[in-house]
Parts: C-alpha cells; sequence; structure tokens
C-alpha cells in the first residue's frame, strides 16, 4: 500500500504541471478578443450607409448620362437633316411650266423694248407675269417705257403693272421714259400716279435725267408739271433744266406785268 504522504505528494505534482491563467492572462485575451471582432462591426456599418455627398454624386453621374443622351440624339437628328437632298430637289430643276412662263415673260419684254405691239399682243396670251423682274429689276413697264409705244405702256398699266416699281438703280418707268425723250409715255405714266419727283440712288429726279439726256421737250413738260430737281443747287443741275426753269420764271414775270 501508498502510503498517505506519497499519494499527497503526487497530487501535488500534477497542480503543478497544469498551468493557471492569471487575471492579466485573462484580461488581454478579452481585448483581444473585441479587437479582432470590431472590422466585422464597421464593415457590416459601411454596408448600410453610404459615405457623406454620395447621393449628390449619384444624381451628377444620372445628368450627366442624360447629358450625353441628348447630346447623341440632337446629333443624329443633325445628321438626318444634313442628309445629301435629291439632285433635281437641290438644283431646282425648272418644270415645263416654268419654262413655258419664262419664255412668254421674254417674248413680251422684248417686244415691250422693240416697241412691238404685234408681237406685245401675242405674248399678252399666255398670261405672263406683269410685274416679275430681271435681275437688274426692270419690270417689263421700264422696258415698255424706255421702248416708246405708248400703247404698250397703257396696256400694262391697265392691266396692273406697277407704275412706281424701282430697278437695281431706284430707278422708276418715269425716269426711263425721261431719259429716252418719251414725252407722251411721261403723261401716261403720271395720269396713272407715277411720282414726277422719284429720286434714284444718284439723288437724280426724272427732270434732272431728263437734262443729262439732253430731252429738251421732255425737260419742257416736265418743268410745266412742276417737275422738281430734288433740292440740287443751280450748279449741280444739267444746263437744259436751269435754262428750262429762267425761261418759266421770266415768262411768268413778263405775263404779271
Amino acid at each position: 500500500m501508498r502510503s498517505p504522504s506519497t499519494q499527497l505528494l503526487k497530487e501535488c505534482d500534477v497542480k503543478e504541471s497544469v498551468p493557471m491563467a492569471s487575471p492579466s492572462a485573462k484580461k488581454i485575451a478579452s481585448t483581444t478578443s473585441n479587437v479582432a471582432s470590431t472590422p466585422k462591426v464597421h464593415a457590416a456599418k459601411a454596408e448600410k450607409e453610404d459615405p457623406p455627398g454620395a447621393a449628390t454624386l449619384k444624381m451628377i453621374l444620372q445628368l450627366a448620362v442624360l447629358g450625353l443622351f441628348a447630346d447623341g440624339y440632337s446629333r443624329l437628328r443633325k445628321q438626318e437633316k444634313e442628309k445629301p437632298q435629291p439632285l433635281a430637289k437641290k438644283l431646282q430643276i425648272p418644270t415645263e411650266e416654268d419654262k413655258s412662263a419664262l419664255k412668254a415673260w421674254t417674248e413680251m419684254v422684248a417686244a415691250a423694248s422693240d416697241a412691238d405691239e404685234i408681237c406685245f399682243e401675242k405674248a399678252l396670251c399666255s398670261k405672263p407675269a406683269l410685274n416679275q423682274a430681271d435681275p437688274w429689276g426692270c419690270t417689263p413697264l421700264h422696258f415698255a417705257a424706255k421702248g416708246g409705244s405708248t400703247m404698250i405702256v397703257s396696256e400694262l398699266l391697265k392691266r396692273g403693272a406697277q407704275v412706281n416699281a424701282i430697278d437695281a438703280m431706284d430707278e422708276t418707268p418715269l425716269h426711263f421714259a425721261a431719259r429716252a425723250g418719251h414725252v407722251e409715255i411721261c403723261e401716261a405714266l403720271l395720269a396713272k400716279g407715277a411720282t414726277k419727283d422719284a429720286l434714284n440712288v444718284q439723288d437724280f429726279t426724272p427732270l434732272v435725267v431728263a437734262g443729262h439726256a439732253k430731252q429738251a421737250s421732255t425737260v419742257s413738260f416736265l418743268v410745266e408739271k412742276g417737275a422738281g430737281a430734288g433740292g440740287l443747287t443751280d450748279e449741280a443741275l444739267p444746263l437744259l433744266v436751269v435754262s428750262e426753269i429762267m425761261k418759266r420764271v421770266f415768262a411768268g414775270g413778263a405775263t404779271s406785268e
């Protein structure tokens, strides 16, 4: 049998071989466990909460996407508009009707310019445009006033031709008639309301134009009708105009005496 003392010695050896955890060691272990669990807690919170300004950033990104979409759509529409047009539409190729109307107008203008009354009446059958102008702004009435046919001028006026139409130099048919010396046409135009003191780009009235063209009969007629010189000084007036005005002045003085 073992003695009690021997048994006690063995029990003491066993207790000494098992290490005892000290209070400080227990505290360190608890702290380590808490530290290890902290990142997991923060990670969970980060998944639930957005960082500051995230909502504004999302809105900006959404607006940017919408802007890109709108820009792309506008570019697409612009490309659709800039597609090449059919050649016939782009060049505006005249139709047969356009060609016929142009031919009738050309024939009428040629007849009016040449004072060809027969051809003029024939051209009117095609109903050409009476107030259509050429590239220099001249209407058929301009050509007729220069051509010299009172019948053609009267017919154009009766059909609605504009009596005070102006060309590229701001000259009316009365300017043309005065320069050409057609007194009867000047009279017909004035009877239909032509402006007797209309100014061209040089500030010349029909009277001044007639004076520069040395059309004595026309100058005399226009002075008699009370046509003016547009405010030009005596030095700037043609000698023929000054002479006719002075003649009228002295004639009036002699009559009054």
